[in-house]
């Protein structure tokens, strides 16, 4: 019985070796493949920009002391500094504009700035002219028809110079602005971004003319004032250094009963200029 047994092992070991094993070839069907879309629509943006430190505009800031403009829709003038000449002797010929006064204490270069929010890339261009010459506040005469000695500074003139431009992202791309100008009755283009140019929110700044986006920019065109960076701005006092400077003809006799005042028009167009 062993014999047997062992025989039939002997057979059950011959079947397992020697009986082959039939791979089975699965073939996968191919499933076409779909597509699926993402879609995304942009809209003008017409809210409010506020105003930008005129040297790193991509920081949060205090602001201006004075207001900004409030103008909504996609290309507008978010701000537009006011001068501040102080308080002059009447023999005083040349006189210095104060710097920018900031919400914190601080002082920054005078600036104007511009957002373009349309989306259309058009470009665009900033004109500027002097409504009237500079006359005591309450003068409602026109000049060629007064006169009253003093109530208007006959042939004075605002120049302003150091103009440079800023923006969060890069100081290229930007409009092509004047370096320096001078205010006239006629209205004068001195930013002109073409085509592809100044979108975003961009500013006009005059200092040294330092273009640029960091801290470093403020120490450069800051040294154009003689108002310290990290002081308040006393806007009655006499400025000995700006960028932007009032001269007034010896022969112009200013008047002590009021302060002068002018306004100046500054004007947004929605296409490039030609000029």
């Amino acid at each position: 019985m062993n014999k047997l047994i062992l025989k039939s092992a002997s057979l059950l070991t011959a079947a397992v070796v020697f009986v082959p094993v039939v791979a089975q070839t699965v073939s996968a069907d191919t499933i076409n493949p779909v597509n699926s879309t993402a879609n995304v629509t942009f809209a003008t943006d017409t809210t409010p920009t506020q105003p930008v430190d005129p040297t790193n505009p991509g920081v949060d800031v205090p602001g201006p002391v004075d207001p900004p403009t409030g103008e909504s829709g996609p290309l507008s003038i978010d701000f537009a500094s006011n001068l501040y000449f102080g308080t002059q002797s009447v023999t005083a010929k040349t006189a210095y504009a104060h710097a920018e006064k900031w919400a914190d204490d601080t002082a920054r270069p005078l600036y104007v700035q511009v957002t373009d929010k349309r989306g259309t890339f058009a470009g665009w261009n900033l004109s500027v002219k002097q409504e009237s010459t500079l006359h005591l506040t309450g003068v409602t005469t026109p000049e060629a028809s007064d006169t009253t000695l003093g109530d208007y500074l006959t042939g004075s003139q605002i120049s302003f110079g150091g103009g440079y431009t800023a923006n969060q992202y890069s100081s290229t791309g930007g409009p092509v602005v004047q370096s320096s100008f001078a205010l006239n009755s006629g209205s004068q283009v001195v930013a002109n971004a073409a085509a592809n140019t100044g979108v975003g929110t961009w500013v006009y700044g005059f200092g040294t003319g330092a273009s640029g986006t960091t801290s470093a920019t403020l120490n450069a065109n800051m040294t154009a004032y003689s108002d310290p960076i990290n002081a308040s701005v006393d806007r009655d006092s006499v400025a000995t250094k700006s960028p932007v400077t009032l001269t007034i003809p010896a022969s112009t006799n200013p008047s002590t009963k009021a302060a002068y005042t002018a306004n100046l028009v500054w004007t947004l167009a929605d296409t490039p200029s030609n000029s």
